[in-house]
């Protein structure tokens, strides 16, 4: 029986009827090109996060080199000799350099920052030099089906400032956002275990029971902390890279403008103040006392903002500043139950939200100050959509853009490495420091 099935199998006909087949050819062919489509995207995904980590990487460098010519420079005008300014210099670089990777995903490996600052004669006139390389390594996800376990990450960058430039003088009023968005996770993980713990994505820094200690205590960052941490990183670089003239006040952003720090060059003082959220208030009172329990009036506090910063001078002297502002912002405008400008309106009629008018900004702009504006998305939990926000979220970012002073101004960020490093680059923008030259 085997031997007559195996004759009939092997005779030419049914050969030739086989070899015909194309059914399970096209199986295969779609098998195939499926399988490659996914390598494809695999890798597509793999270099948009290379890319990404580099551009984090090349922007700590760019941050670090200012602040190297910078704490260099201003050493040296206070006396110390080369040789100290210039170990001053790096250890400027490389504390900046730290705070700005400190978000840096565990992907990349070996990136520690290798810094040189000395003073050079170039091109006949004696300057602070600072060069900076970084050797590190992306290890791939999806490319490793490929054989491309990791792809190098290498930096060559190089900066100079000339000693004795003349400074303008400046007064940067820093205004931060401190509305309920600010209470969420910073990280996608952090997000994560905020929701494993009492199942809330949203506002969850609210309660009596003092919950954002106790997830702190379990190593969750908010996004507050990422905000404060790179606020405090940008005073530091203004600290290093000015000699005495240049002020700097920490505002909050609430139902009104509230002071953290007025305008002030004690910069020991502004390094230890922390940018913290509201006081929790209960809903019921907060209503009854016409107040809020976590919004962001932005019509109030833009125009209390505009009142307080004075109309800027040209920036030649102590008593002439130029004065700029960065707001460090999501855009939703959350008002009073009474107000308008609004789009959505909460169930206890306690918050009715809508993206901010960049009317808010112009009477500030039009006293010649300087707006910079960073705007810090709301993160949507896979499968969860904010009704909250839902309806006009397409709008936010094209109105924060409109408030700031020019495009270049305004800066878009999420993660705690994108926030610090779109804090350093609005500061270089607005200053109009000495550029960064970068040799990739």
């Amino acid at each position: 029986m085997v031997g007559q099935a195996w004759r009939r199998i092997a005779s030419p006909g049914h050969l030739r009827r086989f070899c015909h087949d194309e059914t399970g050819a096209v199986a295969i062919i779609v098998a195939v090109s499926g399988l490659i489509l996914l390598v494809m995207a695999g890798a597509a995904v793999d270099m948009a996060l290379y890319t990404e980590r580099r551009s984090q990487i090349v922007s700590a460098v760019d941050a670090a080199l200012l602040a190297a010519v910078s704490t260099a420079n201003e050493a040296e005008a206070a006396g110390r000799g080369l040789t100290e300014a210039a170990s001053a210099g790096a250890a400027a670089a490389g504390k900046i350099y730290g705070v700005d990777t400190a978000g840096v995903g565990a992907d990349v490996t070996n990136y520690d920052l290798s810094i040189t600052v000395e003073k050079k004669t170039v091109s006949n006139v004696k300057k602070w030099v600072a060069s900076a390389t970084v050797d590190g390594s992306y290890a791939t996800y999806f490319m490793k089906i490929l054989g491309t376990e990791v792809l190098p990450l290498r930096v060559s960058a190089g900066s100079t400032g000339v000693i004795n430039k003349a400074m303008d003088y400046w007064q940067y009023y820093i205004a931060v956002d401190v509305s309920q968005s600010m209470g969420i996770g910073t990280t996608p993980d952090d997000m994560a275990k905020m929701i494993a713990y009492d199942k809330c994505y949203f506002a969850c820094h609210e309660g009596p029971n003092d919950r954002m200690s106790k997830l702190r205590a379990k190593g969750i960052d908010f996004r507050i902390d990422a905000v404060s941490r790179a606020v405090n990183s940008m005073i530091s670089t203004i600290k290093a890279q000015t000699s005495g003239n240049a002020q700097v006040g920490i505002y909050r952003i609430y139902s009104d403008l509230l002071e953290g720090v007025p305008i002030t060059s004690d910069f020991d003082k502004l390094l230890d103040y922390k940018v913290e959220l509201p006081v929790w208030v209960q809903a019921g009172r907060a209503l009854e006392l016409k107040t809020s329990d976590g919004d962001t009036n932005f019509r109030t506090s833009m125009k209390t903002l505009t009142d307080t910063v004075p109309t800027p001078g040209d920036g030649s002297s102590e008593s002439s500043p130029k004065r700029a502002v960065f707001l460090i912002t999501d855009g939703v405008h959350d008002s009073k139950p009474w107000e308008s400008n609004t789009v959505w309106q909460s169930w206890d009629q306690l918050h009715h939200t809508g993206p901010m008018d960049p009317a808010f900004c112009k009477d500030l702009k039009k006293k010649g100050v300087l707006v910079a504006v960073l705007y810090i998305p709301y993160y949507f939990p896979k499968g969860v959509t904010i009704s909250e926000v839902e309806d006009f979220r397409t709008r936010i970012q094209p109105n924060l853009k409109a408030c700031a002073s020019s495009d270049s101004m305004f800066f878009n960020a999420s993660d705690a490495s994108g926030i610090s490093v779109a804090l350093q680059s609005m500061l270089k923008v607005v200053s109009e420091a000495d550029p960064v030259h970068l040799t990739n």
